[in-house]
């Protein structure tokens, strides 16, 4: 009968009630995670403007230029295949052969042939070749790579009408 009388004596205005502060306690946690998210979102936007280079425009140019001399070089209808023979006589020494066939299926003859080797993974490492003609076709050079493993081969083939750019993986045991 005590607790019926005390929330009578509550509801009718006499002492005050210890749990009133509970819905401003709510109220106040969401002003709180609003002033957090806005301090938040603040820091973003000032940090960072949205922009991963100073010329993006002028690299996406490029890259419409770049995409569209691709699109020549497929329409060459050229074949590369891209080779590594090792030597065994010394640690990382070897031949890099490049085979290459016009878009009739007849050797490519007389291009310069220009070839950047580089680590995927790992240690900087670049090498630069220039690879020499011998069959028909056929482009090499002999080359000592300071390590194993994977290496991704950027040729330029270039000849006097047209250029192709190609990017293939050895492997150098």
């Amino acid at each position: 009968m005590s607790a019926v009388m005390d929330r009578m004596r509550n509801e009718s205005g006499g002492e005050p009630r210890r749990s009133r502060w509970i819905p401003w306690a709510f109220v106040a946690f969401f002003v709180a995670l609003v002033v957090i998210q806005g301090v938040m979102a603040w820091i973003a936007v000032e940090s960072f403007g949205g922009l991963t280079a100073e010329d993006a425009y002028q690299r996406g140019i490029t890259y419409n230029r770049t995409l569209a001399a691709k699109d020549a070089e497929t329409a060459l209808g050229w074949q590369v295949a891209v080779g590594w023979t090792a030597d065994k006589s010394a640690p990382g020494k070897g031949r890099l052969e490049l085979r290459v066939m016009d878009g009739l299926g007849q050797p490519l003859q007389g291009a310069q042939v220009a070839a950047r080797l580089r680590r995927p993974v790992g240690p900087e490492n670049t090498l630069q070749a220039t690879l020499v003609a011998g069959d028909p076709g056929v482009y090499s050079a002999d080359l000592t790579l300071p390590l194993k493993g994977q290496w991704d081969v950027d040729l330029d083939i270039a000849t006097a009408h047209s250029t192709d750019h190609l990017t293939d993986r050895i492997f150098a045991p």
